[in-house]
């Protein structure tokens, strides 16, 4: 029988479980980018920004696909860290190790090593490694970047409090930023821890300064109910009920504490020697959901204190409601287990869009007798670990059936690029062919070997133009006609002319010898440049050829 004044052993083991509670109630740990890094390789950049859109198994896709063909990853280091931390957040804990494993023991770049340490130290303290984690915590000597500073000072000022090391915790949250949630859960793990290591003013000390947060919201309003109620119990376990109601008030009484609040103070007015007040919290949490562990309690508290209160038909009257409501309850959770395994509960969270099937739009109206225990499974970490890695496993299912629908068009369009890419091939062939290459590298050289054997031997008339050098061949006609009639009459005349026409076209040659000189070096110069360019085409459509019969 429950002793009146003294909380049951449900109210005690509510203290015990707050001990570092906020390892389950922290939010899901997301792999942070230092987003002003360069990106160099286009799929690791495009990972990132499925990561980003938190379409994560886009992104493990991406960088899965670009391991295979490891010519295209620049980024080598980068994106494997990214897949280490992704595969992390799949709960993947063996892949994600072997890859922070290999990293580390490869030759990464400096720069990267206080990251994959974080990512380590946070791997080793989910599978309960606690001292190897710390160990690599210690190592990181220079800030992190983004918010992962705060979470990694958060994490160590937690390991230093699961190995006893108050002091180091305290210095460790002391750099936390303020403003931060990271620094609030740290202070709150600090508090519990003090309270459990006697430090009783210390410990109510921390805890009162969250617990009087003021304009909270969401998760903070859940942490601010969690110290109160912390601080509420601690105050029942050494008689201080008034202290314990004055934080049990601060309460939300729509969050979801809210009942074993109200078990807290039922207690509490008990031990002030006030039952008609102890009753109000307790009739009130009776006539809750009875599927609730502090609401059961109270079905036990209320004819207990009314046995010690000297009203024992009142008090047989409740054993008699209490022990019919356990009753109803055994058969409600049996039949409940029952329907849990039939996969009734898949559907149940379906109907609440708790999961979400891409595939199947429609929303189902099925009842499930398991539905007064779901807020009850929902609450526990485990289920919601759970829930998680089912939904991912309906997300990957979902595309899986995509994939599998529109593989055969795929195949179907790689066939037809196939068939197109083999019937053009020769004619690619024949285009990226070095001969025609060749002959004109033959030509460019035989042109740069008279242009230098020009400039050798001031050879002006090699320079001339076709027009200059019709001129002074008409000119040399001339000659031998004057040389075959000059001995049948006088031609002095005409030689004057022909010595005047010679000498103004060869004077013409000779002072444009510079410039038609200076011209060509600059063609020559130009038809180097085309046959680089050219050359570099060439080795780009046979590299083509290759990559495109290799992708095939």
């Amino acid at each position: 029988m429950l002793m009146c004044g003294q909380p049951t052993s449900y109210t005690k083991r509510a203290l015990l479980l707050a001990i570092f509670a906020l390892g389950q109630l922290s939010p899901t740990i997301a792999a942070e980018i230092n987003r002003d890094h360069r990106v160099t390789d286009r799929a690791y950049g495009q990972a990132l920004y499925h990561h980003f859109q938190q379409n994560n198994l886009r992104a493990i896709t991406a960088l899965m696909v670009a391991d295979r063909q490891p010519q295209t990853n620049r980024q080598k280091d980068q994106s494997d860290l990214l897949l280490a931390d992704l595969y992390y957040q799949y709960g993947l804990y063996d892949e994600s190790d072997q890859l922070f494993s290999r990293l580390l023991a490869g030759d990464i770049d400096r720069s990267l090593l206080p990251r994959l340490w974080f990512n380590l130290a946070r791997l080793n303290h989910d599978q309960g490694k606690h001292e190897k984690a710390l160990e690599l915590l210690l190592r990181i000597e220079t800030p992190l970047a983004g918010g992962l500073q705060n979470e990694k000072q958060y994490l160590l000022s937690k390991l230093f409090v699961i190995n006893d090391f108050i002091e180091d915790a305290n210095i460790a949250i002391k750099t936390i930023d303020r403003n931060s949630i990271w620094y609030h859960y740290a202070r709150y793990n600090l508090g519990v821890a003090l309270l459990e290591n006697g430090k009783f003013d210390e410990g109510i000390s921390i805890l009162n300064t969250i617990g009087q947060l003021k304009n909270t919201s969401g998760e903070l309003s859940a942490l601010r109910d969690q110290a109160n109620l912390a601080i509420g119990l601690s105050h029942l376990r050494i008689n201080k009920p008034k202290a314990a109601l004055q934080s049990l008030q601060r309460i939300r009484l729509q969050g979801l504490l809210s009942h074993t609040a109200l078990l807290a103070t039922g207690w509490a007015w008990t031990q002030l020697g006030d039952s008609g007040k102890a009753f109000v919290p307790w009739l009130e949490l009776a006539s809750k959901n009875t599927v609730d562990a502090a609401t059961q309690e109270a079905l036990l508290a209320i004819p207990t204190q009314l046995e010690q209160t000297n009203v024992p038909k009142l008090a047989i009257q409740y054993y008699t409601l209490a022990v019919g409501q356990f009753e109803k309850q055994i058969k409600v959770l049996d039949q409940s287990i029952k329907s849990i395994k039939a996969g009734e509960l898949i559907s149940l969270l379906s109907q609440n869009a708790l999961i979400y099937d891409h595939e199947a739009l429609a929303v189902s109206s099925l009842q499930s007798d398991s539905a007064p225990y779901l807020h009850i499974v929902i609450a526990s970490a485990d289920f919601q670990q759970a829930l998680k890695r089912f939904q991912e496993l309906i997300d990957i299912s979902s595309t899986l059936n995509h994939w599998k629908r529109n593989l055969p068009t795929l195949d179907l369009m790689l066939d037809e690029r196939r068939q197109r890419f083999i019937s053009k091939r020769p004619l690619l062939e024949k285009t990226g062919s070095f001969e025609s290459l060749r002959e004109l590298q033959q030509l460019r050289d035989n042109f740069a070997s008279r242009i230098k054997q020009v400039e050798n031997n001031q050879s002006s008339l090699e320079l001339a133009s076709e027009k200059q050098k019709a001129q002074l061949g008409r000119l040399h006609k001339v000659a031998a006609s004057l040389d075959r009639i000059g001995d049948l009459r006088d031609t002095s005349d005409e030689r004057d002319m022909y010595r005047l026409a010679n000498g103004l076209v060869t004077w013409q040659i000779r002072t444009s010898y510079a410039s038609r000189l200076w011209a060509a070096k600059k063609q020559l110069k130009q038809l180097d440049n085309t046959l680089a360019d050219a050359s570099s085409r060439v080795e780009s459509l046979k590299r083509i050829s290759t990559d495109s019969a290799s992708r095939f």
